[in-house]
Protein backbone atom coordinates (compact mmCIF):
# COMPACT_ATOMS: atom_id res chain seq x y z
CA UNK A 1 0.00 0.00 0.00
CA UNK A 2 1.16 4.17 -0.24
CA UNK A 3 2.85 5.42 2.31
CA UNK A 4 0.30 7.15 4.97
CA UNK A 5 -2.37 4.30 4.23
CA UNK A 6 -2.91 0.99 5.70
CA UNK A 7 -4.71 -2.46 5.09
CA UNK A 8 -7.29 -4.26 7.18
CA UNK A 9 -9.64 -6.78 7.05
CA UNK A 10 -11.56 -7.05 3.94
CA UNK A 11 -14.01 -4.28 4.55
CA UNK A 12 -13.97 -5.04 8.94
CA UNK A 13 -16.88 -7.39 8.38
CA UNK A 14 -18.76 -9.37 11.42
CA UNK A 15 -17.72 -13.37 10.61
CA UNK A 16 -18.66 -15.90 12.39
CA UNK A 17 -17.37 -19.53 12.92
CA UNK A 18 -18.65 -21.97 10.28
CA UNK A 19 -17.68 -24.05 7.68
CA UNK A 20 -18.59 -21.32 4.47
CA UNK A 21 -16.94 -18.89 3.40
CA UNK A 22 -17.12 -14.85 5.01
CA UNK A 23 -17.09 -11.82 3.06
CA UNK A 24 -13.77 -11.12 3.51
CA UNK A 25 -13.22 -15.22 1.84
CA UNK A 26 -14.82 -14.36 -1.16
CA UNK A 27 -13.22 -11.04 -1.71
CA UNK A 28 -9.25 -12.31 -1.62
CA UNK A 29 -10.44 -14.77 -4.10
CA UNK A 30 -11.42 -12.38 -6.52
CA UNK A 31 -7.56 -12.34 -7.68
CA UNK A 32 -7.90 -16.00 -8.91
CA UNK A 33 -10.28 -15.41 -11.46
CA UNK A 34 -8.69 -16.56 -14.97
CA UNK A 35 -9.62 -12.50 -16.34
CA UNK A 36 -7.35 -11.06 -13.57
CA UNK A 37 -5.00 -13.48 -14.14
CA UNK A 38 -5.58 -12.75 -17.67
CA UNK A 39 -5.20 -9.45 -17.08
CA UNK A 40 -1.93 -10.30 -15.26
CA UNK A 41 -0.80 -11.52 -18.57
CA UNK A 42 -1.46 -8.46 -20.48
CA UNK A 43 0.55 -6.72 -17.77
CA UNK A 44 3.48 -8.96 -18.64
CA UNK A 45 3.39 -8.40 -22.18
CA UNK A 46 3.37 -4.63 -21.67
CA UNK A 47 6.22 -5.22 -19.42
CA UNK A 48 8.07 -7.40 -22.41
CA UNK A 49 7.53 -4.97 -25.29
CA UNK A 50 8.79 -2.03 -23.19
CA UNK A 51 11.97 -3.82 -22.43
CA UNK A 52 12.11 -4.83 -26.14
CA UNK A 53 11.88 -1.02 -26.92
CA UNK A 54 14.92 -0.27 -24.60
CA UNK A 55 17.10 -2.70 -26.06
CA UNK A 56 17.27 -0.34 -28.48
CA UNK A 57 19.62 2.09 -26.98
CA UNK A 58 22.16 -1.35 -27.04
CA UNK A 59 24.71 -1.20 -29.93
CA UNK A 60 23.32 -4.41 -32.04
CA UNK A 61 26.33 -7.11 -33.36
CA UNK A 62 25.02 -9.41 -36.32
CA UNK A 63 26.72 -12.39 -37.05
CA UNK A 64 26.86 -13.25 -40.93
CA UNK A 65 28.29 -15.71 -42.66
CA UNK A 66 27.24 -16.75 -46.78
CA UNK A 67 28.49 -19.12 -49.34
CA UNK A 68 27.73 -19.94 -52.77
CA UNK A 69 28.68 -22.11 -55.44
CA UNK A 70 28.65 -20.46 -58.37
CA UNK A 71 27.98 -23.24 -62.22
CA UNK A 72 30.87 -20.93 -64.01
CA UNK A 73 34.28 -19.53 -62.51
CA UNK A 74 33.98 -15.61 -62.14
CA UNK A 75 36.20 -14.10 -65.49
CA UNK A 76 37.09 -10.60 -66.98
CA UNK A 77 37.57 -9.88 -70.74
CA UNK A 78 40.04 -7.27 -71.65
CA UNK A 79 39.20 -5.67 -75.23
CA UNK A 80 42.81 -4.47 -76.72
CA UNK A 81 43.97 -2.99 -79.97
CA UNK A 82 44.49 -5.37 -83.17
CA UNK A 83 46.49 -7.46 -83.63
CA UNK A 84 46.40 -7.82 -79.20
CA UNK A 85 42.69 -8.77 -79.61
CA UNK A 86 41.09 -9.55 -76.41
CA UNK A 87 42.01 -12.00 -73.78
CA UNK A 88 39.90 -13.68 -70.93
CA UNK A 89 41.18 -13.71 -67.57
CA UNK A 90 39.97 -15.52 -64.59
CA UNK A 91 38.81 -13.38 -61.84
CA UNK A 92 37.90 -15.53 -58.50
CA UNK A 93 36.82 -18.77 -58.16
CA UNK A 94 33.34 -20.82 -58.09
CA UNK A 95 33.07 -21.11 -54.64
CA UNK A 96 32.32 -17.84 -52.91
CA UNK A 97 32.59 -17.57 -48.48
CA UNK A 98 31.99 -14.47 -46.56
CA UNK A 99 31.58 -14.08 -42.48
CA UNK A 100 31.21 -10.81 -41.18
CA UNK A 101 30.54 -9.64 -37.27
CA UNK A 102 28.63 -6.37 -37.62
CA UNK A 103 28.22 -3.60 -35.11
CA UNK A 104 25.88 -0.98 -35.72
CA UNK A 105 24.80 1.99 -33.09
CA UNK A 106 22.56 4.69 -33.78
CA UNK A 107 23.78 7.83 -31.82
CA UNK A 108 21.18 10.42 -32.93
CA UNK A 109 17.39 9.28 -33.72
CA UNK A 110 15.52 12.65 -33.09
CA UNK A 111 14.75 10.99 -29.59
CA UNK A 112 12.71 8.41 -31.32
CA UNK A 113 14.15 6.08 -29.59
CA UNK A 114 13.80 7.67 -25.83
CA UNK A 115 10.06 8.02 -26.89
CA UNK A 116 9.75 4.71 -27.95
CA UNK A 117 10.71 3.56 -24.50
CA UNK A 118 8.65 6.21 -22.55
CA UNK A 119 5.59 5.38 -25.04
CA UNK A 120 5.61 1.58 -23.71
CA UNK A 121 6.69 2.25 -20.21
CA UNK A 122 3.26 4.36 -19.92
CA UNK A 123 1.76 1.23 -22.04
CA UNK A 124 2.92 -0.88 -18.89
CA UNK A 125 1.28 1.35 -16.37
CA UNK A 126 -1.94 1.30 -18.28
CA UNK A 127 -1.86 -2.60 -18.45
CA UNK A 128 -1.56 -2.67 -14.72
CA UNK A 129 -3.89 -0.09 -13.73
CA UNK A 130 -6.76 -1.90 -16.21
CA UNK A 131 -6.08 -4.67 -14.08
CA UNK A 132 -6.53 -2.99 -10.85
CA UNK A 133 -9.88 -1.30 -12.55
CA UNK A 134 -10.85 -4.89 -13.20
CA UNK A 135 -10.47 -6.03 -9.88
CA UNK A 136 -12.30 -2.51 -8.71
CA UNK A 137 -15.23 -3.19 -10.50
CA UNK A 138 -15.39 -7.11 -10.24
CA UNK A 139 -15.41 -6.19 -5.91
CA UNK A 140 -18.20 -3.88 -6.72
CA UNK A 141 -20.32 -6.39 -8.14
CA UNK A 142 -19.60 -9.04 -5.51
CA UNK A 143 -20.30 -6.92 -2.57
CA UNK A 144 -23.47 -5.89 -3.89
CA UNK A 145 -24.28 -10.05 -4.77
CA UNK A 146 -22.90 -10.59 -0.97
CA UNK A 147 -25.54 -7.99 0.39
CA UNK A 148 -28.57 -9.47 -1.63
CA UNK A 149 -27.58 -12.97 -0.15
CA UNK A 150 -27.20 -11.14 3.53
CA UNK A 151 -30.61 -9.32 2.70
CA UNK A 152 -32.63 -12.59 1.55
CA UNK A 153 -31.27 -14.65 4.33
CA UNK A 154 -32.99 -12.03 6.81
CA UNK A 155 -36.00 -12.27 4.29
CA UNK A 156 -36.06 -16.13 5.24
CA UNK A 157 -34.92 -15.88 8.85
CA UNK A 158 -38.21 -13.03 9.37
CA UNK A 159 -40.26 -15.34 7.04
CA UNK A 160 -39.61 -18.15 9.54
CA UNK A 161 -39.97 -16.08 12.69
CA UNK A 162 -43.63 -15.17 10.59
CA UNK A 163 -44.52 -19.86 9.83
CA UNK A 164 -43.52 -19.81 13.85
CA UNK A 165 -45.93 -17.35 15.07
CA UNK A 166 -48.51 -18.48 12.86
CA UNK A 167 -48.30 -22.47 13.55
CA UNK A 168 -48.64 -20.99 17.21
CA UNK A 169 -51.97 -19.06 16.24
CA UNK A 170 -53.57 -21.95 14.08
CA UNK A 171 -53.49 -24.58 17.35
CA UNK A 172 -55.35 -22.05 19.98
CA UNK A 173 -57.48 -21.52 16.67
CA UNK A 174 -58.04 -24.91 16.56
CA UNK A 175 -58.62 -24.96 20.49
CA UNK A 176 -61.20 -22.07 19.88
CA UNK A 177 -62.87 -24.33 17.21
CA UNK A 178 -62.99 -27.32 18.79
CA UNK A 179 -64.66 -25.63 21.75
CA UNK A 180 -66.96 -23.77 19.96
CA UNK A 181 -65.64 -20.28 20.37
CA UNK A 182 -64.56 -19.58 16.81
CA UNK A 183 -65.73 -20.21 13.35
CA UNK A 184 -63.97 -22.88 10.72
CA UNK A 185 -63.44 -19.90 8.74
CA UNK A 186 -60.54 -18.60 11.00
CA UNK A 187 -59.26 -21.63 10.98
CA UNK A 188 -59.38 -21.72 6.86
CA UNK A 189 -57.68 -18.18 7.09
CA UNK A 190 -55.03 -18.92 9.67
CA UNK A 191 -54.28 -21.95 7.97
CA UNK A 192 -54.47 -20.31 4.09
CA UNK A 193 -52.01 -17.40 5.71
CA UNK A 194 -49.73 -20.29 6.81
CA UNK A 195 -49.26 -21.89 3.63
CA UNK A 196 -48.80 -18.31 1.53
CA UNK A 197 -46.30 -17.12 4.01
CA UNK A 198 -44.45 -20.73 3.51
CA UNK A 199 -44.68 -19.86 -0.14
CA UNK A 200 -43.14 -16.53 0.25
CA UNK A 201 -40.65 -18.11 2.73
CA UNK A 202 -39.32 -20.55 -0.48
CA UNK A 203 -39.38 -17.74 -2.91
CA UNK A 204 -37.03 -15.76 -1.10
CA UNK A 205 -34.76 -19.05 -0.49
CA UNK A 206 -35.04 -19.29 -4.25
CA UNK A 207 -33.56 -15.75 -4.51
CA UNK A 208 -31.11 -16.18 -2.27
CA UNK A 209 -29.74 -19.23 -3.75
CA UNK A 210 -29.87 -17.26 -6.68
CA UNK A 211 -27.58 -14.62 -5.42
CA UNK A 212 -25.25 -16.86 -3.85
CA UNK A 213 -24.66 -18.40 -7.58
CA UNK A 214 -24.14 -14.31 -8.64
CA UNK A 215 -21.71 -14.32 -5.89
CA UNK A 216 -19.84 -17.44 -6.82
CA UNK A 217 -19.83 -15.91 -10.61
CA UNK A 218 -17.93 -13.01 -9.58
CA UNK A 219 -15.03 -14.41 -7.13
CA UNK A 220 -15.27 -16.90 -8.43
CA UNK A 221 -15.06 -19.56 -4.65
CA UNK A 222 -17.34 -21.98 -4.41
CA UNK A 223 -18.50 -22.09 -1.13
CA UNK A 224 -21.55 -21.51 1.08
CA UNK A 225 -21.95 -17.69 2.28
CA UNK A 226 -21.63 -16.87 6.04
CA UNK A 227 -20.86 -14.09 8.40
CA UNK A 228 -22.61 -10.54 8.10
CA UNK A 229 -21.42 -7.27 6.26
CA UNK A 230 -20.12 -4.69 8.42
CA UNK A 231 -18.08 -2.25 6.69
CA UNK A 232 -15.66 0.29 8.00
CA UNK A 233 -16.23 3.76 9.30
CA UNK A 234 -16.26 6.34 6.09
CA UNK A 235 -13.43 9.84 6.16
CA UNK A 236 -15.21 12.64 5.11
CA UNK A 237 -16.87 13.21 1.68
CA UNK A 238 -13.13 15.66 0.60
CA UNK A 239 -11.12 12.96 1.67
CA UNK A 240 -12.77 10.60 -0.40
CA UNK A 241 -12.61 12.84 -3.03
CA UNK A 242 -9.04 13.72 -2.53
CA UNK A 243 -8.77 9.20 -2.51
CA UNK A 244 -9.64 9.07 -5.38
CA UNK A 245 -8.01 11.33 -7.26
CA UNK A 246 -4.43 10.41 -6.25
CA UNK A 247 -5.19 6.46 -6.57
CA UNK A 248 -8.47 5.65 -8.83
CA UNK A 249 -6.93 3.48 -11.00
CA UNK A 250 -9.16 4.07 -14.25
CA UNK A 251 -8.40 8.22 -13.43
CA UNK A 252 -4.63 6.88 -13.33
CA UNK A 253 -5.17 5.08 -16.59
CA UNK A 254 -6.41 8.29 -18.49
CA UNK A 255 -2.92 9.54 -17.16
CA UNK A 256 -1.23 7.00 -18.46
CA UNK A 257 -2.96 7.72 -21.86
CA UNK A 258 -1.82 11.69 -21.28
CA UNK A 259 1.78 9.62 -20.94
CA UNK A 260 1.51 7.46 -24.44
CA UNK A 261 -0.37 10.95 -25.88
CA UNK A 262 2.92 13.18 -25.18
CA UNK A 263 4.78 10.17 -26.14
CA UNK A 264 3.06 10.29 -29.74
CA UNK A 265 3.98 13.60 -30.15
CA UNK A 266 7.55 13.15 -29.53
CA UNK A 267 7.97 10.45 -31.67
CA UNK A 268 6.10 12.67 -34.64
CA UNK A 269 8.40 15.48 -33.78
CA UNK A 270 11.61 12.99 -34.36
CA UNK A 271 10.87 12.58 -37.81
CA UNK A 272 12.26 16.36 -38.62
CA UNK A 273 15.41 15.66 -37.23
CA UNK A 274 18.23 13.84 -38.83
CA UNK A 275 19.42 10.44 -38.21
CA UNK A 276 23.06 9.45 -37.46
CA UNK A 277 24.35 6.00 -37.19
CA UNK A 278 27.65 4.22 -36.64
CA UNK A 279 28.60 1.04 -37.77
CA UNK A 280 31.29 -1.14 -38.28
CA UNK A 281 32.52 -4.84 -39.06
CA UNK A 282 35.28 -7.24 -39.49
CA UNK A 283 34.17 -8.96 -42.73
CA UNK A 284 36.33 -12.04 -44.17
CA UNK A 285 36.07 -13.42 -47.10
CA UNK A 286 37.63 -16.39 -48.94
CA UNK A 287 36.70 -19.64 -51.52
CA UNK A 288 37.23 -21.80 -47.95
CA UNK A 289 35.74 -21.67 -44.91
CA UNK A 290 39.10 -20.23 -43.24
CA UNK A 291 37.97 -16.81 -45.33
CA UNK A 292 41.74 -16.34 -46.36
CA UNK A 293 40.93 -15.16 -49.66
CA UNK A 294 40.45 -16.44 -52.85
CA UNK A 295 44.13 -15.58 -54.63
CA UNK A 296 41.92 -12.35 -56.56
CA UNK A 297 40.52 -10.17 -54.45
CA UNK A 298 41.32 -8.92 -50.62
CA UNK A 299 40.63 -12.11 -47.64
CA UNK A 300 39.74 -8.29 -45.71
CA UNK A 301 36.66 -6.53 -46.19
CA UNK A 302 36.40 -4.64 -42.54
CA UNK A 303 35.52 -1.28 -42.76
CA UNK A 304 34.19 1.35 -40.38
CA UNK A 305 30.95 4.04 -41.55
CA UNK A 306 28.58 6.72 -40.86
CA UNK A 307 25.40 7.38 -42.39
CA UNK A 308 23.07 10.32 -41.84
CA UNK A 309 19.79 10.25 -42.89
CA UNK A 310 17.36 13.51 -42.96
CA UNK A 311 14.65 14.04 -44.82
CA UNK A 312 14.65 17.71 -46.87
CA UNK A 313 10.89 17.39 -47.97
CA UNK A 314 8.11 15.16 -47.61
CA UNK A 315 4.88 17.48 -48.52
CA UNK A 316 4.47 18.87 -44.85
CA UNK A 317 3.51 15.02 -43.73
CA UNK A 318 5.72 15.13 -40.73
CA UNK A 319 4.44 18.86 -39.79
CA UNK A 320 0.81 17.62 -39.98
CA UNK A 321 1.65 14.30 -37.60
CA UNK A 322 2.96 16.36 -34.84
CA UNK A 323 -0.16 18.56 -35.25
CA UNK A 324 -1.89 15.67 -35.01
CA UNK A 325 -0.45 13.69 -32.07
CA UNK A 326 -0.72 17.35 -30.14
CA UNK A 327 -4.53 17.63 -31.20
CA UNK A 328 -4.84 14.02 -29.53
CA UNK A 329 -2.68 15.36 -26.57
CA UNK A 330 -5.38 17.70 -25.70
CA UNK A 331 -8.57 15.70 -26.78
CA UNK A 332 -7.42 12.91 -24.49
CA UNK A 333 -7.07 15.97 -21.66
CA UNK A 334 -10.28 17.10 -21.84
CA UNK A 335 -11.54 13.36 -21.22
CA UNK A 336 -9.69 13.34 -18.44
CA UNK A 337 -10.99 17.01 -16.63
CA UNK A 338 -14.15 15.62 -17.64
CA UNK A 339 -13.89 12.21 -16.16
CA UNK A 340 -12.77 13.32 -13.00
CA UNK A 341 -15.34 15.99 -12.22
CA UNK A 342 -17.82 12.66 -13.43
CA UNK A 343 -16.02 10.79 -10.66
CA UNK A 344 -16.39 13.48 -7.95
CA UNK A 345 -20.15 14.21 -8.48
CA UNK A 346 -20.74 10.15 -8.16
CA UNK A 347 -19.47 10.04 -5.14
CA UNK A 348 -21.23 12.89 -3.69
CA UNK A 349 -24.16 11.09 -5.12
CA UNK A 350 -23.05 8.36 -2.89
CA UNK A 351 -23.22 10.37 0.50
CA UNK A 352 -26.31 11.56 0.13
CA UNK A 353 -27.99 8.44 -1.01
CA UNK A 354 -26.32 6.92 2.32
CA UNK A 355 -27.60 9.91 4.23
CA UNK A 356 -30.96 9.52 2.88
CA UNK A 357 -30.84 5.52 3.66
CA UNK A 358 -28.93 5.81 6.93
CA UNK A 359 -32.91 8.11 7.48
CA UNK A 360 -35.00 4.93 6.25
CA UNK A 361 -33.03 2.69 8.55
CA UNK A 362 -34.80 4.64 11.35
CA UNK A 363 -37.83 4.57 9.88
CA UNK A 364 -37.44 0.95 9.52
CA UNK A 365 -36.49 0.40 13.00
CA UNK A 366 -39.47 2.24 14.17
CA UNK A 367 -41.80 0.30 11.99
CA UNK A 368 -40.38 -3.32 12.92
CA UNK A 369 -41.04 -1.86 16.96
CA UNK A 370 -44.61 -0.50 16.07
CA UNK A 371 -45.17 -3.90 14.11
CA UNK A 372 -44.75 -6.13 17.16
CA UNK A 373 -46.59 -3.87 19.51
CA UNK A 374 -49.43 -4.05 16.62
CA UNK A 375 -48.57 -7.72 16.75
CA UNK A 376 -48.71 -8.68 20.10
CA UNK A 377 -52.31 -6.66 20.38
CA UNK A 378 -54.22 -8.16 18.13
CA UNK A 379 -52.93 -11.75 18.95
CA UNK A 380 -54.11 -10.93 22.61
CA UNK A 381 -57.50 -9.42 21.02
CA UNK A 382 -57.74 -12.93 18.92
CA UNK A 383 -57.03 -14.95 21.66
CA UNK A 384 -59.86 -12.97 23.39
CA UNK A 385 -62.47 -12.95 20.51
CA UNK A 386 -61.74 -9.28 19.97
CA UNK A 387 -60.11 -10.01 16.65
CA UNK A 388 -60.45 -12.21 13.40
CA UNK A 389 -58.01 -14.39 11.43
CA UNK A 390 -57.52 -12.10 9.06
CA UNK A 391 -56.28 -9.26 10.87
CA UNK A 392 -53.72 -11.29 13.07
CA UNK A 393 -52.63 -12.91 9.65
CA UNK A 394 -52.18 -9.81 8.36
CA UNK A 395 -50.43 -8.46 11.15
CA UNK A 396 -47.88 -11.34 11.53
CA UNK A 397 -46.83 -10.60 7.92
CA UNK A 398 -46.86 -7.09 8.18
CA UNK A 399 -43.90 -7.59 10.93
CA UNK A 400 -41.97 -9.95 9.03
CA UNK A 401 -41.98 -7.36 6.33
CA UNK A 402 -41.25 -4.82 8.35
CA UNK A 403 -38.21 -6.54 9.74
CA UNK A 404 -37.31 -7.77 6.34
CA UNK A 405 -37.14 -3.92 5.50
CA UNK A 406 -35.30 -3.13 8.32
CA UNK A 407 -32.67 -5.64 7.41
CA UNK A 408 -32.87 -4.54 4.25
CA UNK A 409 -32.19 -1.01 5.01
CA UNK A 410 -29.22 -1.64 7.09
CA UNK A 411 -27.30 -3.90 4.38
CA UNK A 412 -27.99 -1.47 1.83
CA UNK A 413 -26.65 0.94 3.75
CA UNK A 414 -23.10 -1.07 4.55
CA UNK A 415 -22.99 -2.32 0.49
CA UNK A 416 -23.41 2.01 0.05
CA UNK A 417 -20.51 2.58 2.39
CA UNK A 418 -18.19 -0.46 0.38
CA UNK A 419 -19.12 1.04 -3.06
CA UNK A 420 -17.74 4.30 -1.52
CA UNK A 421 -14.48 3.15 -0.56
CA UNK A 422 -14.10 1.21 -3.84
CA UNK A 423 -15.11 4.31 -5.36
CA UNK A 424 -12.22 6.37 -3.38
CA UNK A 425 -9.72 3.65 -5.26
CA UNK A 426 -8.45 2.06 -1.88
CA UNK A 427 -8.15 -0.83 -3.31
CA UNK A 428 -4.74 -3.20 -3.10
CA UNK A 429 -3.31 -5.84 -5.34
CA UNK A 430 -1.78 -8.95 -5.87
CA UNK A 431 -2.56 -11.27 -2.80
CA UNK A 432 -4.43 -8.15 -0.69
CA UNK A 433 -6.82 -8.41 -3.54
CA UNK A 434 -9.99 -7.65 -1.49
CA UNK A 435 -8.97 -5.57 1.32
CA UNK A 436 -9.93 -2.21 1.89
CA UNK A 437 -7.31 0.40 3.25
CA UNK A 438 -7.96 3.11 5.21
CA UNK A 439 -5.83 6.17 6.40
CA UNK A 440 -3.21 6.04 8.94
CA UNK A 441 -4.95 8.87 10.88
CA UNK A 442 -8.64 8.80 12.76
CA UNK A 443 -11.38 8.87 10.17
CA UNK A 444 -14.52 11.01 11.06
CA UNK A 445 -17.35 8.91 11.55
CA UNK A 446 -20.21 8.74 9.00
Amino acid sequence: MNRGVIAVSALLLLSFPSNGADFSDFMRHVGKRAMVRGAGYEEEAARESRLASEGALSPRIDLHLDGAWLKDTPTVTFHMEPPLGSRTVAMGTTRRFEGSVTLTYPIFTGFAISSRIEKGRWREVSARLKKRDMVRKILMSAVVSYGRVVVERARVHAGMEAVSALERVYEKAKGFYKNGLSPVSDLYNIESALYDMKARVEAIRGRMEMAEEDLRVATGLEEKVEGDLKIAPLPERKKVVALAMKRRADISMLEAEMGIRRADVALAKSTLYPRVAMSAAFDRYGDTLSLDGDGYTNSDRSFVGLSIDWNIFDGGKGRHLVESAKYRELATESVMRDYRRRVEGEISKAFIDLRTLRMKAKSASMRVKASEEYAKLVEGRFENGLAGADELSRALADLAEAKALERSTIVSIEIRKASIWLMSGTVSSGEKIGSIALPSRRVTKR
